[in-house]
């Protein structure tokens, strides 16, 4: 999503390691936007509890 200079997204990372190991990361990027490069960008992520 962007508004003027701001933008955000919100997404889930899904990994398969070695071994057949997964594993799910969510990611939530916020930004603060100059002409052609971001100026500020803050991310929160967590890994998720596995499923059964």
């Amino acid at each position: 999503m962007i508004d003027g200079d701001r933008a955000a997204a919100r997404y889930t990372m899904r990994v398969l390691m070695r071994r057949e190991k997964s594993l799910e990361i969510e990611v939530h990027v916020f930004a603060h936007l100059a002409p052609g490069r971001g100026r500020r960008i803050d991310s929160l992520t967590r890994t998720l509890p596995p499923k059964d």
